[in-house]
């Protein structure tokens, strides 16, 4: 599951827990989690990125709660010197 979730968080450059909403029936992503098995959309995935514009890849924790899963990430994220902010994302904006 921590490697989808990282997988996740760097094909969509944004973290899972984002995913959640999107992907309810009548929201825009609907059905995305169907089209391919590796998305994870709750909490857990975090892309990694030193200054918010170029990526170099995800983690994923797995194990406890999807918060437990955020935390251990964040933690990771801080003491490894990454990027912990991560903008709000909106369709059509890069």
């Amino acid at each position: 599951m921590a490697i989808n979730k990282a997988w996740t968080a760097i094909s969509m450059k944004r973290c899972t827990r984002e995913l959640t909403a999107m992907i309810q029936p009548g929201a825009m992503a609907y059905g995305l989690v169907v089209n391919d098995p590796r998305i994870v959309a709750f909490g857990g995935g975090m892309p990694i990125s030193r200054d918010g514009v170029n990526y170099i890849g995800g983690i994923g924790g797995s194990g406890g709660t999807p918060e437990m899963d955020d935390e251990c990430c964040l933690a990771a994220l801080k003491a490894a010197g990454f990027k912990t902010e991560f903008p709000k994302f909106e369709f059509g904006k890069k």
